[in-house]
């Protein structure tokens, strides 16, 4: 054996060795998901739900298609169903409303989060002759702080006892109901419109 030659003893499983390697790191990286996708599982629809056959696409495909900046914020996913449709919903840290892909073909939702408040609060109430007023971003005097829940939609109906109801679309459901035109909440709707005008009065008067 000349010197600096290697035995052919050693020769094989060398070879073996640097063919392997190579192997090795590609099936790692295969097996390995991005590293920005946030480890998280998602709500399913109802086990009886008839729009579970319309779902096409993943959830992990959803996940992926949300913008960058919003993978690593996810607090919360769901399939929800919308005007018929399955959705997924995304609820992102620090932002006002969730974010909407299609579960049948991956498209970004526009106005599915507002939809969907419409739906959650006219099956409350049993109907559909209902009004947003507003999307409350804050507490105010009807909607106290003891709620703890926000946003909230606030819907207003035009039945006689005036039902007005507060949706959390994140949580699926009716987060406080108030009726309006109760008698507690006439008499002290008058009482206010009379010290208001009688204050009024008395201003004019002097």
């Amino acid at each position: 054996m000349r010197q600096g030659s290697i035995p052919w003893t050693w020769a094989v499983p060398l070879i073996l060795l640097l063919w392997a390697v190579p192997l090795k790191m590609l099936s790692l990286s295969i097996e390995k998901p991005p590293e920005d996708l946030p480890r998280i599982s998602c709500a399913p629809l109802p086990a009886k739900s008839l729009l579970s056959s319309k779902v096409k696409v993943p959830f992990e495909a959803a996940l992926f298609t949300l913008p960058t900046w919003y993978r690593a914020k996810v607090q919360s996913a769901s399939i929800r169903p919308i005007a018929d449709e399955p959705w997924y919903q995304f609820v992102i840290q620090g932002e006002g409303e969730p974010y909407y892909i299609s579960a049948i073909d991956g498209r970004e939702g526009s106005n599915e989060d507002g939809i969907y408040a419409e739906e959650i609060a006219g099956a409350y109430l049993g109907q559909s002759d209902i009004q947003q007023t507003q999307l409350l971003n804050r507490f105010d005097k009807d909607y106290r702080s003891f709620q703890k829940i926000l946003p909230v939609y606030q819907f207003d109906s035009n039945d006689l006892e005036g039902d007005r109801v507060y949706v959390s679309t994140a949580l699926g459901q009716v987060v406080f109901h108030k009726k309006m035109n109760e008698p507690g909440q006439m008499l002290t709707s008058l009482v206010h419109k009379a010290a208001i005008y009688n204050g009024r009065a008395a201003w004019n008067n002097t």
